[in-house]
């Protein structure tokens, strides 16, 4: 992305992904398994960070396993690893905003799970039920932007912390058919 405006705003920001993923299926087990690996690179540099380049990196590795039992019970499992790298000039500063960055990098890392059930109660009818937790670490421009809008001064927090949370479901899947049509409530 190349943005260029004429309002001290301007950005050119570089993306890179790539993510590797494997599955197994072992059917004399009713067992499935996927693993990857995941990279995720940002090179940003802004007028709205200082005019200089700052680089974030975010490297996983996951794995998760669905097994099914006496074919009406499905379990997942998953886990993966996430850590976060950005990097960024060891002093930062924005108007009367200062901070010193060591080395210039600031990394974290932290791992997350997920759990999931689905069970055939009936011949259209499903229970399911989840828990999964989430991880959302800071972007570079929440964590560096320094601007001025509206009569708001904007400036950099480089200390802010990812967020973490988790989310669950239980729920109900009935199908149904009348005539020719058919569906389902969930």
């Amino acid at each position: 992305v190349n943005n260029n405006n004429n309002d001290n705003r301007s950005n050119t920001s570089k993306l890179f992904y790539s993510e590797y993923q494997f599955q197994k299926k072992w059917e004399e087990h009713n067992l499935v398994m996927s693993a990857g690996i995941v990279s995720n690179s940002v090179f940003v540099d802004a007028e709205l960070y200082g005019d200089t380049t700052y680089r974030s990196q975010n490297l996983a590795a996951y794995l998760q396993l669905d097994k099914k039992f006496f074919d009406k019970l499905n379990i997942s499992f998953g886990a993966r690893y996430e850590q976060n790298i950005t990097r960024s000039p060891e002093f930062v500063e924005a108007g009367i905003f200062k901070d010193t960055i060591p080395d210039g990098r600031i990394s974290e890392g932290k791992p997350v799970f997920r759990i999931g059930a689905n069970y055939q109660l009936g011949e259209a009818t499903y229970l399911r039920g989840s828990w999964g937790q989430g991880y959302r670490y800071p972007t570079i421009a929440e964590q560096f932007i320094s601007t001025f809008a509206g009569g708001l001064n904007i400036f950099p927090n480089p200390s802010l912390k990812s967020e973490t949370g988790w989310s669950s479901e239980i729920g109900v899947k009935q199908g149904f058919k009348i005539s020719n049509f058919s569906g389902y409530f969930d």
